[in-house]
């Protein structure tokens, strides 16, 4: 999981893997396919998750490192 930049992205709304680890993968797809509960949390957080991100904050983010560039 921290062999890329998805945990930043992600946070705990996501089940991380070894994207090397072809087995970890597989063991990781599995209890993913069998545990409701763990499907309902990650969807819940994913929802949560997501609200962080937007068109707008981005566009704002941008123009003050352009601003901070600037000065």
């Amino acid at each position: 999981g921290d062999k890329t930049s998805l945990p930043e992205i992600g946070g705990d709304a996501a089940l991380y893997c070894d994207p090397f680890d072809v087995e970890d993968i597989y063991n990781k797809l599995l209890q993913l396919i069998n545990d409701e509960s763990l499907q309902d949390d990650l969807r819940v957080k994913g929802l949560e998750r997501a609200k962080q991100f937007s068109w707008d904050k981005t566009a704002n983010q941008l123009w003050e490192s352009f601003e901070n560039m600037i000065k």
